[in-house]
């Protein structure tokens, strides 16, 4: 049997420093890749945004990262029938 010897006064420390080094990187960013796909789940609208890249400084952590966006549609609905309103009223 496998044993795994772990040093908590190590590995809390290094911990801290990777998500210091996050931090750092997410503070001043640069990304290589951007980009934003709609797509339908479960009858809702969800938006996936990818950005992978860098920070510009430091230890230059990269980041990947994917955000899901839900309940997105009531807005975008309400802000096409106000759009769609103001166009009408302009043509009058």
């Amino acid at each position: 049997m496998s044993r795994i010897k772990l040093n908590l006064r190590q590995a809390i420390p290094d911990k801290l420093h990777t998500g210091q080094q996050i931090i750092a990187a997410m503070t001043d960013f640069e990304y290589d890749q951007l980009s934003a796909e709609p797509t339908r789940a479960e009858a809702e609208l969800v938006v996936k945004v990818h950005i992978q890249g860098r920070g510009r400084t430091g230890a230059k952590q990269p980041l990947d990262i994917t955000l899901n966006f839900r309940g997105l549609e009531e807005g975008l609905s309400a802000y096409l029938q106000l759009t769609s309103r103001v166009f009408r009223i302009g043509r009058r």
